[in-house]
């Protein structure tokens, strides 16, 4: 992508999320987006459709910020894979719950089947161990499980970050951590 279109979109994009942290989807315009951007409604249609596009895409701007640190845990295992994963965990779920009110307006003004379900397949793609599955196991197969396994872990956090009160980061990395060392194949 040319240097000015990366550039616009960039400020598209955060131009969106600082607009969703301070209100809800529906009090926004393409015109209050593009003004805060400093780009024209053309630009802004040059990107994106309509503003829950937008939104979508701003969400998983954000989501890759919390995934940045996430690494290939294939080479551990048991308390060691519990340990790593329970700690990854925990800092996704500490930057999702300090930016939970944006990701649950977009989830709820402009989340639709295809928003989650590439949000399944980024959480299979960087969050679910790449062993889950057993090594014997057929490429259809093993896609299955990931992508069986991922939904649980994205309907985990997003009932997590819907739900009043919060339950702490803490206690829903300690969980997640024991699924995953408990579910996980390798070995067996």
């Amino acid at each position: 992508m040319d240097a000015r279109l990366e550039r616009s979109r960039g400020a598209i994009l955060d131009a969106v999320i600082e607009l969703l942290d301070a209100g809800p989807l529906s009090g926004l315009s393409i015109t209050q987006v593009a003004t805060k951007a400093a780009v024209t409604r053309p630009t802004f249609y040059q990107h994106f459709p309509d503003l829950a596009a937008a939104a979508r895409a701003a969400a998983f701007m954000r989501l890759d910020e919390a995934l940045a640190h996430s690494e290939e845990n294939e080479e551990l295992a048991g308390e060691a894979l519990r340990a790593h994963i329970e700690k990854a965990a925990l800092e996704i779920f500490a930057y999702l719950a300090q930016h939970r009110t944006f990701f649950v307006r977009v989830m709820e003004e402009a989340g639709n089947a295809s928003f989650f379900d590439d949000l399944v397949s980024l959480t299979g793609t960087r969050l679910v161990p790449s062993h889950i599955a057993p090594s014997e196991a057929s490429p259809v197969y093993a896609q299955t499980v990931n992508r069986f396994f991922a939904g649980g872990l994205s309907w985990l956090a997003i009932n997590w970050l819907r739900t009043e009160p919060v339950e702490p980061a803490e206690k829903l990395a300690q969980r997640i951590a024991t699924l995953v060392s408990t579910l996980s194949f390798e070995g067996r």
